[in-house]
């Protein structure tokens, strides 16, 4: 893959057992529910079923098809977690989380990704949990032992065909290096889907070997031999406090220096190593390890290196040193975790309350450090700067942790940015505690492990805008030179600077940003968290400026908008025997006005009106009162058609929509006179387009004896992540064949549209005017480059060749 250039809390006051209103995102919900006048007798988990089983209609899912898998605690909520299952199996990130309020004994919000399975079949699986590892094994193609435990899970996963029954093996192998999840169909072995599981600093490919077929090392001794290397328990050990020399938080902010870089001389560090204590460390038969409650190094991943030691409980290590690293990694991940509980998140309410594994000289060696969500462990690698050095990527590193133990269903929509975003938030947070962090480029994060062989990122992308209908992934190029990553953390770190000059701790600040995080899941946007961080910092701090100062920056960024009403006007079906309009006859049509706004509109007034002079005794002035934000008004448009309309004329009206703050709209309305003749059809193939492959296409059967007019258009939907490697032309019945996409577009996502209109083909349509509609036609679509795959989902063609009337 080439890397190229988203819960507003409703009022207490509420009188109504139950009321609810919809927020701007398709997965999150802000209710008020107590369920019953005993809802304080009720325990969270009874108050959470009892809102499921008055919500399964609207949910689309039975409540008997839910399983509640996690009882979760945070600050000021409960939260339960449900998982939906089809024949006792799971489906992949859907759930449904409920979150009630401690101290009100009330849902307040839900969080659901159910998917409709009315009609899913009944699938089995056909194919073993041995043959899946065999499958995932050769499509991987291992050649090296195992570094981590092997692992299935035989779940539904939603594709474009439907649920599919999957087993998904996890492999990590020393080569080719990685950790890998392989989504292998259970009835017929294939290979539907690799990831990468690390979340990764910074961007890895899927290897380009993977699929072909290479001779592998045996699997089943590659088990054992895995099995057979767990050690035995450890020795119980003493828990003593040691000291150790490291970077607080790294050499250049220490220093105020910006010129230094790996290769200076170890002199010029001197003065910018600390002493800090390194709490709770282990000392065993008279040896210290740094193996404590929150923090433990450990050796898992390439290369093998046995963690450090010491006699006397003392790191003196200077950087370059395997101790070092070791010490550094330890006292951040420690003194992060002892914050966090300082915050409340400890006992019931923790947040990765226990040792974090992590080695300190892993990742394989490489300039990259990574958390792994499935085994909660961290590594840092050693190219370049070596990772751990600098405690920003160490915080950095984790914040994915943090936030998985937050909500292990994180992924999808913009997690891939907000997780990147959130670890840098968390680093940046800690150097910006410090007087020196605050005085040497606050704006920056990775101050000393970038520069050489990366360029790190900023906190500081004030220019950047959101676009709701993009999902954001890690590390993804946007306008203006940024990050996606930077599009989330700068909101963020912008609110925390913009606080702090207000005097309000840091402590404040980072409880809101955590305790946003509970009760979500899959499919995240940004303006979903945004909504919850606003509202949190409503819950916390009512009468602070956190909220405020929170939202302005979301809106800066165009995460959130501003609250306004919206409105807009549609037309439904001409009311009569045919529905359709024709000369001479009275028009009435339903014309529904709708607030899609975020905001109340008062006192809405309508009026219409047409120069249009085939019409007369137009309906014109209409009262509609209050809209409030997501509802509509209806009324009825009526006027008389003129015997001498021509067929196939559009009535053009204008509506002028005004409410109450004075600010109007003109809505334009056309209304067809008769009924257009066309030629209409649409494929949905669903082909895969092979990467710098042949052209693949697809077919359509016209059988209109019209001729291509000027209304003839094609619809198209191709996903592909870049579509300048695209070549897509279309054969007419004829045989005559036009270019529609010629590579254009360099890195965009996808070519969704109509073509000529707003979609501009290649070649122009002009030179089918004229020719038969009848017949065949062929899409062909080609990759010509190496580096992304996509798919043919559907496309069609439609030609209106004129009109009847009666």
């Amino acid at each position: 893959m080439r890397f190229r250039p988203a819960i507003l809390l409703l009022a207490c006051s509420m009188p109504s057992a139950y009321a609810s209103e919809s927020s701007n995102s398709s997965h999150l919900h802000n209710v008020w529910y107590r369920g019953s006048l005993r809802a304080s007798s009720l325990s969270p988990e009874q108050l959470a079923q009892s809102f499921l089983t008055s919500k399964a209609e609207e949910l689309g899912v039975s409540p008997k098809a839910l399983k509640l898998v996690k009882k979760q605690e945070s600050l000021l909520s409960y939260h339960m977690v449900y998982q939906q299952n089809v024949n006792d199996l799971p489906i992949a990130n859907a759930t449904v989380s409920v979150s009630i309020l401690k101290h009100e004994g009330a849902v307040y919000q839900y969080y659901s990704t159910l998917i409709n399975t009315a009609a899913t079949p009944v699938m089995k699986k056909t194919i073993s949990l041995e043959q899946a590892y065999d499958a995932a094994w050769a499509y991987i193609g291992v050649t090296d032992q195992l570094f981590q435990a092997p692992k299935s899970l035989l779940h539904f996963v939603e594709t474009d065909e439907g649920l599919k029954l999957v087993y998904s093996v996890d492999l990590s192998p020393k080569a080719p290096y990685g950790a890998w999840q392989v989504d292998i169909d259970a009835s017929t072995a294939d290979v539907i889907n690799v990831r990468d599981l690390r979340v990764n600093e910074k961007a890895i490919p899927i290897p380009s070997t993977f699929g072909n077929k290479v001779p592998t090392i045996n699997r089943q001794s590659a088990f054992d031999s895995w099995k057979n290397g767990l050690k035995e328990a450890e020795i119980p050990a003493e828990s003593k406090s040691g000291n150790a020399q490291v970077f607080d938080p790294d050499p250049k902010t220490e220093m105020g220096n910006d010129t230094i870089s790996d290769s200076s001389p170890a002199s010029t560090f001197e003065k910018a190593y600390v002493q800090r204590i390194l709490p709770d460390i282990s000392l065993s038969n008279g040896v210290y390890k740094l193996a404590g409650p929150w923090a433990k190094i450990i050796d898992f991943d390439p290369p093998t290196a046995a963690p450090s030691t010491t006699k006397d409980g003392v790191w003196k290590f200077t950087r370059g040193q395997e101790g070092f690293t070791d010490a550094m990694t330890y006292f951040h991940l420690d003194q992060s975790q002892r914050y966090i509980q300082s915050l409340g998140f400890k006992d019931a309410t923790g947040i990765q309350f226990g040792p974090m594994e992590a080695d300190a000289d892993g990742a394989n060696g490489d300039d990259n450090s990574y958390f792994m969500p499935s085994t909660n462990r961290l590594a840092f690698g050693h190219g370049c700067v070596d990772d751990n050095e600098d405690s920003d990527v160490i915080l950095h590193e984790y914040g994915h942790a943090l936030h998985y133990s937050i909500n292990p269903n994180w992924g999808g929509g913009d997690t891939g940015a907000m997780g990147e975003g959130f670890g840098d938030y968390w680093a940046a947070s800690y150097s910006y505690s410090s007087i020196k962090g605050q005085l040497f480029h606050p704006e920056r994060v990775y101050n000393w492990d970038a520069g050489g062989c990366w360029p790190g990122r900023g906190l500081d992308a004030v220019d950047a805008k959101y676009d709701f209908g993009t999902s954001y992934s890690a590390h993804s190029s946007i306008t203006g030179g940024r990050q996606s990553d930077e599009l989330w953390s700068t909101p963020l770190f912008q609110a925390h600077m913009a606080l702090r000059a207000l005097d309000i701790p840091r402590s404040e600040i980072d409880t809101i940003v955590l305790e946003a995080q509970f009760g979500l899941g899959s499919s995240l946007k940004m303006r979903d968290m945004a909504q919850s961080i606003v509202a949190t910092a409503r819950r916390l701090y009512p009468d602070g400026q956190h909220a405020e100062i929170f939202r302005q920056k979301f809106v800066a960024q165009g995460i959130l908008l501003e609250p306004k009403s919206v409105l807009v006007a549609s037309l439904g079906t001409i009311e009569g025997e045919d529905a359709i309009l024709d000369p001479g006859e009275d028009a009435i049509i339903p014309l529904k006005i709708e607030n899609a706004g975020n905001k109340l509109a008062e006192a809405v007034a309508l009026s219409i009106k047409s120069d249009d002079t085939n019409i007369s005794d137009l309906s014109a002035e209409f009262t509609l009162g209050n809209i409030a934000a997501g509802k509509s008004s209806s009324v009825k448009l009526n006027f008389k058609l003129s015997a001498d309309a021509p067929c196939g004329h559009m009535v053009e009206l204008q509506l002028i929509l005004k409410a109450k703050d004075g600010k109007s709209s003109v809505v334009p309305l056309k209304v067809l006179v008769g009924k257009a003749i066309e030629a209409s059809v649409a494929n949905t193939p669903k082909i895969a387009i092979p990467d710098k492959g042949a052209a693949i296409s697809d077919t359509i059967v016209l059988a209109s004896t019209a001729d291509v007019s000027s209304n003839f258009t094609v619809d198209l939907n191709i996903t592909h992540p870049y579509i300048a490697d695209l070549k897509v032309s279309l054969i007419s019945a004829t045989g005559k064949e036009l270019i529609l996409h010629n590579r254009t577009g360099y890195s965009d996502d996808n070519i969704i549209g109509t073509y000529p209109k707003p979609l501009q083909p290649y070649e122009s349509f002009d030179a089918y005017l004229g020719t038969k509609l009848e017949g065949t036609w062929t899409l062909k679509v080609q990759d010509v480059v190496s580096g992304d795959a996509g798919t043919l989902v559907s496309w069609g063609i439609r030609d209106v060749s004129g009109y009847e009337c009666r």
